[in-house]
């Protein structure tokens, strides 16, 4: 079956088909080895053409929707420019059996981060160049932490949403 224009859809068919992708988004579990990733993202892109054209359909300005879809793009392509980030937010997903949302990403990125200064971690051993089973030099390790380290803090600090505070 052929799927039909998100323009040609009736109010009624968006509004429905928005509720479909939305609840299969909720409860897809990722297949082992990254398996149904491609199905997922198209679903994901799908629900993001859809949100915005019910919101413009309701009467939002189109700078709030595309600010919107465009944070949502931008944390995910950023978390995964860490590899242990990348490693650790799969590995969460599959353990919860869940999508991952912004704000899960940033509580297991600040969790990620304190493993660097947890002593007996594997983190802190790459931080402070130890280990033998690998090949780098302790020099290259440390070098790796560091990096790794700064590209979590970036994640952190970017999507991390100021506090409102009293003044």
């Amino acid at each position: 079956m052929r799927t039909k224009k998100i323009k040609d859809l009736s109010n009624q068919e968006l509004v429905t088909e928005y509720s479909f992708i939305v609840a299969k988004e909720s409860s897809w579990i990722p297949g082992p080895n990254g398996r149904g990733i491609k199905e997922f993202e198209k679903t994901m892109h799908r629900s993001q053409l859809l949100r915005i054209e019910l919101l413009s359909r309701l009467g939002e300005p189109e700078e709030s929707i595309f600010s919107y879809a465009q944070e949502q793009e931008t944390w995910a392509s950023d978390a995964k420019r860490s590899s242990l980030l990348k490693e650790h937010l799969s590995s969460w997903e599959t353990d919860k059996k869940r999508a991952l949302t912004l704000s899960d990403a940033l509580q297991e990125a600040i969790s990620l981060l304190s493993t660097f200064d947890e002593v007996g971690h594997a983190n802190n051993d790459l931080k402070n160049g130890e280990g033998a089973s690998s090949s780098q030099e302790p020099e290259e390790r440390k070098e790796t932490a560091r990096k790794e380290m700064r590209l979590i803090r970036a994640f952190i600090r970017k999507h991390k949403r100021p506090r409102l505070t009293k003044r």
